[in-house]
């Protein structure tokens, strides 16, 4: 049964005559954006001519492309095609977006010897700032590939508080910007001014390892995306979407705590609590997939170790049935409850936290736990 995050706005009558629920059978169909199983090759041996592609940020929505052949024989000629109907050419043009979006960009390079090379990039602009951007970052990266410093802060710290119409982080409401470009041999510390390298605490794996078909060939070495979800079930939330976002490990910037990455721990696991630092990424092809949460929020994983910090007390029984953290357990809280009555372990309503039993079921048994809860203040 399948009650979808965007009826979490439509609260019942706040007139409690009995536990009642009433579900609604709603049948909804989520847009899903397939990704690209083309294998990017980035960087290649000469003779052999390639090309890549990387950007620097100018202003909001202005980029400056800069083309990096590889290999053939000079002079080279480019085309770009900005996938907003816009192209271009030259090594180093420059492009202004006129809306929020990601746009997939392809390069098109040519060799005086006759050889061609076609790549694209899924390139994200965003034309405004951060609502109220995190502190000033200051934790050194524990990758050793990555030289820059990480801006500690939670998951609402960075994708903020306000809901969007599915039960997912609003984007208007993000605490930092995106990477603009996200496969690429060198990341920015920054974007705008604005940190996009982050340390987390305490997140607890979700969902993954998965190996998705997003491959990349550097210098001959096939390597395809892991992917999974990380949680902070400490953080209140009024929907699981409000505390999770989707995790990414991709080519040469992943790397455990203690440097062994293939040969010990290897990647993060469903039920491991993690300490984590990497980059983010926001997708506008994600957002209407419940696997991303519906958000678009990604967590480009540069490197994660076991959870440093003393968990927090276990949340009691009050607590638990508290879904909205305002102390009370109230009519509001049922009404949440009601949202995802009915929904399994896999399904896009199913939320964690209002399987009170922990059985993969949100049902009658949950309910009559909560019911011992209502009406106390936690």
């Amino acid at each position: 049964m399948l009650v979808p995050h965007s009826l979490e706005n439509l609260y019942p009558t706040k007139k409690l005559l009995s536990l009642t629920i009433l579900i609604i059978l709603v049948t909804s169909t989520l847009t899903v954006h397939p990704s690209k199983a083309a294998t990017q090759i980035l960087g290649c041996t000469p003779p052999t001519f390639c090309v890549d592609f990387t950007v620097s940020a100018v202003s909001p929505g202005t980029t400056t492309f800069n083309a990096i052949p590889t290999g053939g024989v000079a002079p080279f000629t480019f085309s770009w095609d900005f996938g907003d109907g816009s192209i271009g050419s030259g090594s180093n043009p420059t492009h202004t977006f006129t809306s929020d979006n990601t746009y997939l960009v392809t390069l098109t390079g040519a060799s005086s010897d006759g050889q061609t090379f076609t790549v694209d990039h899924d390139v994200t602009e965003l034309l405004s700032a951060p609502s109220s951007p995190f502190t000033i970052p200051s934790s050194p990266s524990w990758n050793p590939n990555v030289h820059c410093l990480a801006a500690a802060t939670t998951i609402p710290g960075i994708i903020g508080t306000i809901q969007n119409s599915n039960g997912g982080a609003d984007l208007s409401g993000s605490k930092t910007t995106s990477l603009i470009l996200k496969h690429t041999l060198a990341y920015p510390c920054q974007n705008f001014g604005f940190s996009v390298f982050v340390e987390l605490h305490n997140l607890s794996v979700t969902d993954g390892p998965v190996t998705t078909t997003d491959c990349s060939n550097i210098i001959g070495t096939l390597t395809c995306d892991n992917v999974g979800n990380v949680a902070d079930f400490n953080q209140p939330a009024l929907s699981i979407y409000m505390q999770e976002f989707r995790w990414e490990v991709e080519r040469h910037w992943a790397i455990t705590y203690d440097g062994s990455f293939i040969a010990s721990q290897g990647l993060p696991k469903v039920g491991q609590m993690l300490d984590v630092q990497g980059f983010m990424y926001f997708s506008f092809l994600a957002p209407a997939d419940a696997l991303h949460d519906f958000s678009g929020w990604y967590l480009e994983l540069t490197a994660w170790r076991p959870a440093q910090r003393t968990p927090p007390p276990a949340p009691t029984p009050c607590q638990k049935a508290d879904f909205d953290s305002d102390g009370p357990v109230s009519i509001d809280d049922l009404s949440l409850f009601a949202l995802h009555y009915g929904t399994q372990l896999g399904q896009a309503g199913y939320g964690a936290p209002f399987d009170l039993n922990h059985d993969g079921v949100i049902n009658i048994v949950d309910l009559s736990i909560f019911a011992l809860q209502y009406g106390k203040t936690c």
